[in-house]
C-alpha cells in the first residue's frame, strides 16, 4: 500500500499545482478543500505527511491541525503549513507550536516541496517497517515464551509421570509382593501337608487364601484405576442414582467379612435420596470407604452409613469406632508420596491407594470429601456429590 498524503487547500488550483509536483512520486494524494473535510479524512486514513494551507475560510489551517492532533493516531503525523501571506516570526512560531515540523510559503517551488515530500515519506516508510520489525519480534517473542511454558509442562507432566511410575512399582514391589507370597506360602502347605492336616485345618487355610485374594483382586482394580485416572482413560457417565440401594449393594460384597470381625453394618437417613455421579466411580468410593472402615474398626463393634439431603446435593457418612488417627495421618491420607500404610485390627494390608482413588473420584464427579477422626476414637468419612446435573 503507497503512504498517504494529505493535502489541505480551499482552493482546487492549488490541490492541482501540488498534485503535479508529486506525481512522480509513489504516493496517493488526497485532497481536502476545507478544514472539516481534513479532519473527516484523517479519522478515515493514516497519512505520512500533511500539507495544509494556513489561510482558510471558517477553519483556518492552525484549527484544523490542533483538532487532527487530539486524535492520538494523528498526534505524530509530520506537518507541513503553506501559506501566501503569513511568514512573520509570530506565524512561524505559532505554526512550530501546533506541531508543524516546516513552514512554506507560496509561491511553491516545486523541487524544495518535492525534496521536503520525500524526506518525510522516506521516514515515514522507515518508521512502519521499523514498527512491523518490531511486531515481528514481539510475536516470535510471545511464540518462544508459547513454546517455554509448554516446555516446562511438559517437563512437569514427565516428572510427575515418572514419580507415578516410581510409586506403581513401588506399590506393586513391596504391597502386592507381600500377599502374593503369603498366597503361595499356604499353597505350599497345603500341598506338602495335606494328608496330615484336619478338615478345619484345610478349611481355615482356604479361608485364608480366599481372603487374600480378594486383597489382591482389589488392590490390582485400584492400581488399575488409579493407573488410568493419571493417564486420563476414565471417562464420566453421570447418572441418577439411589443412595441406600447403592451402597447396600456394595456392603453385600463385604458380608462375610464383616461377620469375621462381629461387625454390625448400618444404613441410616433419607432413603429416597439421589446423586448424580459415575456408577463406576460411585461405587469404588463407596467400596473402598466401606473396606477402610472394616480393616480398622474393632471386633464387634459396629458401622454406620448416614445419608441426607444438603444444599449442595446428598450427603454421606461413613462411621466407625475403630483405631482412628491422628492429626497427621489425616493430614498425609491424600498425599501418596508421604501416605504410609498401615495394618488393620486383624492384620489386614493395604496400600491406601484406595482414599486416594475416592478423592479423586469424588472431585472428577463435583463432589467434596471430608474427614473427622482421633486416635481410639474412630473416624468419619464425610463426601457430598450433587444430586442432580451442574
Amino acid at each position: 500500500m503507497k503512504p498517504k498524503v494529505l493535502i489541505v487547500d480551499d482552493k482546487l488550483e492549488n490541490l492541482i499545482v501540488i498534485e503535479s509536483i508529486l506525481k512522480d512520486m509513489d504516493i496517493e494524494t488526497i485532497r481536502a478543500l476545507s478544514g472539516n473535510e481534513a479532519i473527516t479524512l484523517s479519522l478515515e486514513h493514516e497519512f505520512a505527511l500533511v500539507l495544509v494551507d494556513v489561510q482558510m475560510p471558517e477553519m483556518d489551517g492552525y484549527e484544523t491541525i490542533e483538532l487532527m492532533r487530539q486524535e492520538n493516531k494523528n498526534k505524530d503525523t509530520p506537518v507541513i503549513f503553506v501559506s501566501a501571506i503569513y511568514s512573520e516570526n509570530h506565524y512561524l512560531i505559532r505554526g512550530i507550536e501546533t506541531g508543524a515540523v516546516d513552514f512554506m510559503t507560496k509561491p511553491i517551488i516545486p523541487e524544495i516541496l518535492h525534496g521536503k515530500v520525500k524526506v518525510f515519506v522516506e521516514y515515514y516508510l522507515q518508521k512502519k517497517d521499523l514498527q512491523k520489525q518490531n511486531q515481528i519480534k514481539e510475536e516470535k517473542n510471545r511464540e518462544l515464551l508459547i513454546l517455554n511454558e509448554k516446555l516446562n509442562e511438559s517437563e512437569q507432566q514427565l516428572k510427575e509421570l515418572n514419580y507415578d511410575k516410581d510409586i506403581l512399582f513401588s506399590i506393586i514391589g513391596h504391597d502386592l509382593r507381600s500377599p502374593i507370597s503369603s498366597l503361595l506360602g499356604y499353597a505350599e502347605i497345603l500341598l506338602k501337608e495335606f494328608d496330615d492336616l484336619s478338615k478345619e485345618e484345610i478349611k481355615e487355610f482356604i479361608s485364608s487364601i480366599g481372603s487374600i485374594g480378594k486383597n489382591i483382586s482389589n488392590l490390582i482394580t485400584n492400581l488399575l484405576d488409579w493407573a488410568r485416572l493419571q493417564t486420563g482413560k476414565i471417562k464420566k457417565d453421570p447418572e441418577i442414582m439411589n443412595c441406600k440401594q447403592k451402597i447396600t449393594e456394595s456392603g453385600s460384597l463385604f458380608r462375610e467379612i464383616m461377620k469375621s470381625k462381629g461387625i454390625e453394618f448400618n444404613i441410616y437417613g433419607d432413603s429416597s435420596a439421589t446423586v448424580f455421579a459415575d456408577e463406576y466411580m460411585f461405587n469404588t468410593i463407596i467400596r473402598n470407604i466401606i473396606s477402610n472402615a472394616i480393616k480398622f474398626s474393632n471386633p464387634n463393634m459396629p458401622i454406620s452409613i448416614n445419608i441426607k439431603s444438603v444444599a449442595e446435593g446428598t450427603e454421606i457418612s461413613v462411621i466407625d469406632s475403630g483405631i482412628g488417627m491422628s492429626r497427621e495421618q489425616v493430614n498425609n491420607v491424600f498425599d501418596i508420596e508421604k501416605k504410609k500404610s498401615t495394618s488393620g485390627t486383624n492384620n489386614e494390608s493395604g496400600t491406601g491407594l484406595g482414599l486416594i482413588l475416592c478423592q479423586e473420584f469424588i472431585k472428577k464427579n463435583k463432589g467434596k470429601l471430608s474427614i473427622e477422626s482421633e486416635l481410639g476414637q474412630g473416624t468419619r468419612f464425610i463426601f457430598t456429590l450433587p444430586n442432580r446435573e451442574i
